[in-house]
């Protein structure tokens, strides 16, 4: 993988992408979905329909955003990175 893109896999202070909590549902769906393109489509889907949306904070880490299952509009996005990078897919 270029160079350019590992950054993207990368945890953060707020990605916390090695969370056991996101690895163990991230193991699950990969389970479930053998195609890259459909783990995304299917993390993407789990975040917009189990994540509610509410206003509050933004300085929540991923894992506590799946924890609280709610989240303001870059909790979420975050989440999605989160899960996204935790099965090695690049996202930022």
């Amino acid at each position: 993988m270029s160079e350019n893109l590992e950054s993207f896999l990368q945890e953060t202070e707020y990605c916390d992408c090695n969370h056991p909590v996101i690895k163990k549902l991230t193991e699950d769906f990969r389970s479930r979905y053998s195609n890259q393109r459909d783990l995304a489509v299917a993390l993407f889907h789990f975040v917009r329909d189990d994540i509610l949306y509410r206003v509050g904070l933004w300085n929540k880490k991923a894992s506590e955003t799946l924890d609280e299952k709610t989240g303001v509009c870059t909790n979420n996005a975050n989440l999605l990175v989160a899960l996204l990078r935790s099965v090695g897919i690049p996202a930022g």
